[in-house]
């Protein structure tokens, strides 16, 4: 009898991360060897690109925040190992390369993904697979992995693990014209946004934004959107809006792009605190209402503003009280236009505005000119 010794797969050529070999070479040879039983591995060269950060996987990959690894072609790419390591990077790697090993299987989409959840907790197929689902249901499972929204992508992992598991399937969501947030625009025209600049002395040379170090490979860019939070290390506690990280020298310039009312109630609160009575926090958003107004085009060449007394302060996200001290601040009536020599009012500017600003507030707002 003659025994036929399949040939050992090819290793990948890595990339990426100089040290992407040396952390997950044992990794990868684990998952290999986990993955035998779901076909053979084809030949053939093949790459595994561990990516430096996450902005560079994402422009790759077109890839949602969820997901750790993609295939391209004949290369593997993974996040960074900085978000690896927080995952069960076994289950990834045996999911990518059932991938690979099913390639040439000619399976329907549905078919090779649920084999590849199984192949994240299994070493090997079960003997016999699940009765098939619907023709509609494998449909909408196809066009739902294939392009469907985060909702319908959702749906269509929970269908599969169910039918795995021979659970009956939940209803797919239902699809509904989509109609545009009135609260929450996704971009800011010119005229309905603040661009606060920190120079990089400012920041400490390590930065850490939404719990993920981010990388100091010179020319990094990271962007963030929505509550945006700040290792311990930086200054900045919070901020909500756009946040943009590029690593310029040994240093990070950090743009932060903000509706007026969000950086009025950030540069009140930087000013004067949170515990400041609640008059002197809506004099000073209203003065700051009027100043803005009148510099629609930044205070700096570039267009944007700083988070120092030369623009005003800006330590992170304003207080609840702070807030809505924003909201119900009037705007002062000051006859004439702002002095744009000025970085707030002038003395007589301070005499105009009466009794709208508290006594011992008019010695801050007073700028000479």
């Amino acid at each position: 009898m003659i025994l036929l010794i399949a040939p050992a797969p090819a290793p990948p050529v890595f990339a990426g991360d100089p040290d992407a070999a040396l952390r997950l070479e044992e990794p990868l040879r684990a998952a290999m060897q986990a993955t035998q039983g779901y076909g053979p591995w084809p030949e053939g060269r093949w790459e595994l690109l561990l990516h430096l950060d996450a902005a560079s996987f994402e422009r790759a990959t077109k890839a949602p925040p969820q997901r750790g690894a993609q295939w391209l072609g004949g290369v593997l790419h993974l996040r960074p190992w900085e978000h690896l390591k927080r995952r069960d990077l076994g289950a990834i790697l045996r999911h990518e390369l059932v991938h690979r090993r099913l390639a040439m299987a000619s399976l329907p989409r549905w078919e090779e993904e649920a084999r590849c959840l199984h192949a994240e907790t299994h070493v090997r197929p079960p003997r016999q697979w699940p009765a098939e689902p619907s023709v509609a249901i494998q449909a909408r499972v196809d066009r739902a992995l294939s392009g469907g929204t985060t909702a319908e992508q959702v749906w269509a992992y929970r269908a599969l693990r169910a039918w795995l598991a021979g659970n009956s399937l939940p209803l797919p969501p239902v699809r509904r014209t989509h109609v545009p947030d009135p609260w929450r625009k996704e971009a800011l025209s010119l005229e309905e946004r603040v661009v606060v600049q920190w120079p990089p002395e400012r920041l400490p040379k390590d930065l850490e934004i939404n719990g993920q170090p981010l990388s100091r490979a010179r020319g990094n860019t990271f962007r963030f959107t929505g509550d945006v939070r700040f290792g311990e290390s930086c200054s900045l506690r919070a901020l909500h809006g756009t946040v943009q990280a590029t690593r310029v020298g040994r240093g990070w310039n950090l743009r932060w792009t903000a509706t007026p009312d969000a950086w009025l109630a950030a540069a009140t609160a930087g000013e004067l605190g949170s515990d400041a009575p609640f008059e002197a926090r809506r004099a000073l958003a209203a003065v700051l209402k009027r100043w803005l107004a009148a510099h629609p085009h930044g205070n700096h060449p570039d267009g944007s503003f700083c988070p120092l007394t030369h623009c005003t302060v800006v330590r992170g996200e304003a207080d609840e009280g702070t807030t809505r001290a924003v909201v119900l601040a009037p705007a002062p009536r000051m006859p004439g236009g702002w002095p744009a020599r000025r970085g707030f009012l002038g003395p007589r500017e301070v005499g105009e505005a009466g009794p709208l600003i508290p006594k011992r507030l008019k010695s801050l707002l007073v700028i000479a000119g």
